[in-house]
C-alpha cells in the first residue's frame, strides 16, 4: 500500500518554521503533495529541498512568493511534467509524477476570487486539466488527484 498526504501549506517557509520537516519524517508518506509554496527551490533550505530520503518536484510561479506547488516522492518516477498549458503553468498549478500504471497530479486550484473576477481562468483550468487526468485514465492509468 502507498502513503499518499496532501497539504495546502499556504508558505512552505512558514510551516517549516512550525515543524513541518519534522512533521513530514514522522508521518513518513512515499509520496507528499504540497500546494501554495509560496517559493522557489533557491529560496528555500536545503531540509525543504531534500527531506532527508525524499527527492522534490517543483512547479513554481513566475511570480515569486505565489502559489507554486512541490511533490516530494521516495521512488523517483519515470515521467515529471506540468500540464502543458502555459497560462496555468506560469502560476505553478500542477505536477504530474508519472509511475508504473498510477499518476499522482498534485494541483494548487485558482480561486476564482470576488465577483468572479477570474472564474473563466478557474474554468479554463478545471478543463484542462480534467483532459489531461482523462487522457491518462483512456490509456489504463490509475490517478490520484490532490489539490
Amino acid at each position: 500500500m502507498i502513503k499518499i498526504l496532501s497539504w495546502n501549506v499556504n508558505g512552505i517557509r512558514a510551516v517549516e518554521k512550525k515543524g513541518f520537516v519534522d512533521w513530514v519524517l514522522s508521518e513518513a508518506p512515499d509520496i507528499l503533495c504540497v500546494q501554495e509554496t509560496k517559493a522557489h527551490p533557491d529560496q528555500v533550505s536545503q531540509e525543504l529541498k531534500h527531506l532527508g530520503e525524499y527527492e522534490s518536484f517543483w512547479a513554481s510561479a513566475e511570480k515569486r512568493g505565489y502559489s507554486g506547488v512541490v511533490t516530494y516522492v521516495k521512488e523517483k518516477p519515470l515521467e515529471m511534467r506540468l500540464l502543458g498549458d502555459e497560462r496555468f503553468d506560469s502560476e505553478g498549478r500542477v505536477m504530474i509524477l508519472v509511475f508504473d500504471r498510477l499518476v499522482i497530479v498534485n494541483a494548487y486550484f485558482p480561486n476564482s476570487q470576488e465577483g468572479g473576477k477570474r472564474l473563466g481562468y478557474k474554468l479554463d483550468f478545471c478543463n484542462s486539466l480534467l483532459e489531461v487526468c482523462d487522457s491518462y485514465v483512456k490509456n489504463g492509468m490509475n490517478i490520484v488527484l490532490t489539490g
